[in-house]
């Protein structure tokens, strides 16, 4: 019990240590760093994507969707524009694709931002890497927006029942 005891308040020092820093990084510079987040290696995925940029533009051009505004599959260069460069368009090639499954009557009710996913063909690392780490990404995400919510002294699912089941990209 006493170990038990010990272990407790060493969880109950560490989480408001955290949710110090939460606060903090946060309210004083808009931006936290998060380590042991629990995110693999993205270092073979980065090599997937630079295999795929390295294809012939005919390649990546059918793998664009650009009838549901490119939130799934390839993106190509000067497709995007930066609203802050006034319109100037973004030179860089870019792959969406959702981590989590969507809910159909999501799918339904937007099609253009919760559609299927759009993969390369014969490159199943590619797709394996891709949703593994968003995955990943999304727990780590949940994780920092219920610590937002419970520095802040809000309930702990206060930003995150917001969150779950959307369209988000990776």
């Amino acid at each position: 019990d006493k170990v038990q005891s010990l272990r407790e308040m060493a969880r109950a020092k560490w989480r408001e240590r955290a949710l110090a820093a939460i606060r903090e990084g946060f309210g004083t510079y808009g931006l936290v760093y998060v380590a042991s987040h629990g995110v693999g290696d993205v270092a073979p995925l980065y090599d997937r994507w630079t295999a795929l940029c390295a294809r012939s533009p005919d390649e990546k051009q059918a793998l664009n969707a650009k009838e549901i505004w490119y939130q799934r599959g390839y993106t190509p260069p000067n497709t995007e524009q930066a609203v802050v460069a006034q319109g100037q368009p973004d030179f860089k090639e870019c792959w969406f694709s959702a981590p989590e499954p969507i809910a159909p009557e999501l799918k339904a009710q937007y099609p253009e931002i919760c559609a299927d996913n759009v993969w390369p063909a014969g490159d199943d690392a590619f797709r394996e890497a891709r949703l593994a780490r968003g995955h990943e990404l999304h727990v780590a995400g949940v994780a920092l927006l219920r610590g937002a919510a419970m520095a802040l002294g809000l309930p702990e699912k206060a930003f995150t029942a917001s969150a779950e089941g959307g369209a988000h990209v990776f």
